[in-house]
């Protein structure tokens, strides 16, 4: 039975005190870099089709440029007048009061590409999570009994599957939803690569599935740091643990600057590692998630939007375009929700403030 397996967290950490040794040898990952993305392209696409086809391939494809420079820029500048305390969940959440945050995660070329990866059009697929959040360097290395096991910091190596989905992605061939982070920073200056594991085809050892092989998912509950976790399943599952040493050893290092954007699959083996330790660095990343507007158990990480959005982003929605509307789940013209009266409750919510000509002329087109 699952439940004989299951434990708590802190009886799963009281059974860590013997095991102090480093769980694995350090490693030296190489490191890849990112590709242009199109720019002035007849289809108005932004991926290439040879990014296109890494991600669906190999799990991710890097890219610079998905953005304008200046607004690249624009943020940046927000972002260091703003002391954002570190950690997921701590940061600034769609909608925010940075504007550059709010136009970034709903630009036309961001939203090109999930429909590209996706095959579907930009108004079929659906916000899931949108946070800017920063994360800031330990000068002088872990503590001396090691990072605490829910620290972010040397992540254990894991998919983000769990973070989204009540169920369990589909099969490779048939994804559904797109994950990508941004990063507002160098490299050179905060060090901290995120590790990957590109696929290598269907043979690939490291992604049949189902997947379950990692702390949080399967038999055993969820710590974050590397060693901690690494150390328990040495003792308590040789066999996981010696599956993920090899994960480890495929590690490649994301080359990242301000504008690189890392776009991945929620069933990428990856994990974020540490900042320098040599001064003080805080490094800002933008984390963002769409999925396939019929994939409803892929379900949001961030805060319902209607509340988010209650009060103090509604001119988001009414400023947005049809797309950028449909993207945030509100209907689109023709849907099934529109009829005379809910569009007059429509336009009494919002007087004035949003154009629902579209929606009608689409209820219009309907009437035999």
């Amino acid at each position: 039975m699952l439940s004989k397996h299951v434990k708590s967290l802190s009886e799963h950490l009281s059974e860590l005190e013997p095991f102090r040794a480093p769980a694995l040898p350090p490693r030296q990952a190489p490191t890849i870099y990112p590709s242009p993305a199109l720019t002035g392209d007849p289809q108005g696409n932004t991926l290439s089709t040879t990014q296109i086809k890494n991600w669906h391939h190999q799990g991710f494809c890097l890219v610079d440029g998905v953005w304008p420079n200046d607004l690249m820029r624009q943020a940046v500048t927000e972002l260091t007048a703003t002391a954002l305390a570190p950690g997921m969940g701590q940061g600034k959440e769609f909608p925010s009061d940075l504007e550059s945050l709010n136009e970034i995660t709903l630009h036309p070329r961001l939203l090109r590409v999930i429909a590209q990866l996706l095959n579907t059009d930009e108004s079929g697929i659906r916000l899931q999570e949108s946070e800017c959040w920063a994360k800031t360097s330990a000068v002088g290395g872990p503590p001396a009994d090691g990072w605490p096991a829910l620290s972010n910091s040397d992540q254990r190596i894991h998919m983000d599957y769990p973070n989204m989905y009540l169920t369990h992605p589909p099969q490779w061939e048939a994804p559904e939803s797109v994950e990508l982070i941004l990063y507002y920073s160098d490299v050179k200056t905060c060090g901290g690569p995120t590790h990957i594991v590109p696929r290598q085809g269907p043979g690939d050892w490291a992604y049949q599935w189902p997947y379950a092989n990692m702390p949080g998912a399967g038999l055993h509950k969820f710590i974050n740091d590397r060693t901690t976790a690494e150390r328990f399943l040495r003792n308590k599952d040789p066999e996981l643990y010696e599956f993920r040493k090899r994960l480890y050893e495929r590690e490649v290092a994301v080359g990242y600057s301000l504008g690189t954007a890392l776009i991945y699959r929620h069933d990428l083996w990856h994990r974020g590692t540490p900042l320098t330790t040599e001064r003080e660095v805080t490094r800002h990343i933008h984390s963002l998630s769409f999925r396939k507007a019929q994939s409803e158990y892929c379900t949001p990480w961030s805060s319902g939007l209607a509340r988010a959005l209650y009060g103090r982003g509604e001119a988001i929605l009414t400023r947005a375009s049809i797309t950028q509307r449909c993207v945030l789940g509100f209907p689109a013209p023709g849907h099934p929700y529109w009829n005379p009266d809910t569009i007059e409750a429509v336009k009494a919510r919002y007087p004035g403030k949003m154009d629902m000509r579209p929606y009608e002329d689409a209820l219009s087109e309907k009437v035999p």
